[in-house]
């Protein structure tokens, strides 16, 4: 689906003020019935704010615009004097000849795209809701808002063209190539997880050592590796698993623990399912099937397979 076949339409748009001394809880402003097809866009406007869903924490850069569901509620904090977050809430709906259909924007809920704070200005020109009023303390530190209702329809539309402008900037960068360096970061956890397979490994993990959040972090591995990081990882530790199912005597517990499966059954399930095997089938195939040096009668040492059948 592309950006140009939906029609967005505006509900409300309102700027958030941030103090550092209250954790406040957000939801969508609107009063009406939440639609499927409503979402909520943020914007950054300052640095230092941390947006926290589902128990989930990711730090937003100045610039940084994340689309969320109006279900979802989120909280909103800063480590600075004073922070601004652009907040606007709209319906999206596809276009089909003459009906329109609730519809998704193309992009990924819950991941920040970051524009630059001069292509948001430029985008949203001259409206006049963004620019933060200096900050007004009372006694309980709260979040102050400074809501707009626009005075005429017109201005309305205005504002409501430049909601698709910067969602359609933000389907561009879905679609462009990722840059270099995080590339290379992602290349790093990779060799770690090589050589940490055993270890209690995390996407989180993973993705605050590449410098991403981590819906940014399992994409691009997928990109790189064909897989997601946790299919990567039981993979890894299937194949050093396999080495130590063919020289050692230790058992299933052990060796799933040996190379970082904390559950015995989870351990066997997901060898199977990557060799088409249980492990103590596969061990008892490669005791069975083992290389054998011999000598001939010329003196010669000779390798060969020789099958052992075991009772």
């Amino acid at each position: 689906m592309q950006m140009a076949s939906l029609y967005i339409q505006l509900q409300q748009h309102d700027l958030l003020q941030l103090t550092p001394l209250q954790e406040t809880n957000h939801h969508n402003p609107s009063t009406k019935s939440k639609a499927a097809n409503e979402y909520t866009l943020l914007i950054a406007l300052d640095h230092g704010i941390r947006l926290l869903t589902n128990n989930i924490s990711q730090d937003l850069s100045q610039g940084s615009c994340i689309l969320l569901p109006t279900q979802q509620s989120y909280i909103l904090k800063t480590i600075k004097e004073q922070a601004h977050v652009a907040r606007l809430t709209f319906l999206s709906f596809q276009v089909d000849q003459l009906t329109l259909l609730p519809a998704c924007p193309p992009l990924i809920l819950g991941f920040p795209y970051t524009l630059s704070l001069s292509t948001i200005k430029l985008a949203l020109a001259s409206e006049d809701w963004i620019s933060p009023l200096p900050l007004q303390s009372n006694k309980q530190n709260r979040l102050q808002e400074k809501k707009f209702t626009p005075t005429y329809h017109s201005k309305s539309a205005v504002t409501q063209a430049r909601l698709q402008l910067i969602l359609s900037l933000m389907a561009q960068l879905e679609s462009a190539a990722p840059p270099v360096q995080n590339d290379q970061a992602v290349q790093l956890t990779l060799s770690y997880m090589e050589q940490h397979y055993n270890e209690d490994l995390t996407v989180e993990f993973l993705a605050e050592m590449a410098g991403m959040v981590r819906w940014q972090y399992s994409k691009l591995f997928k990109v790189i590796t064909g897989k997601k990081p946790t299919d990567y990882l039981a993979e890894l530790r299937v194949q050093h698993a396999k080495k130590l199912l063919s020289s050692s005597t230790d058992t299933l517990r052990e060796i799933s623990r040996q190379v970082g499966f904390k559950d015995e059954y989870y351990f066997s399930r997901r060898f199977h399912q990557l060799t088409g095997h249980p492990p103590r089938e596969y061990a008892n195939i490669q005791r069975r099937t083992r290389q054998r040096t011999i000598t001939d009668s010329l003196g010669r040492q000779i390798s060969s397979l020789m099958r052992l059948f075991v009772l």
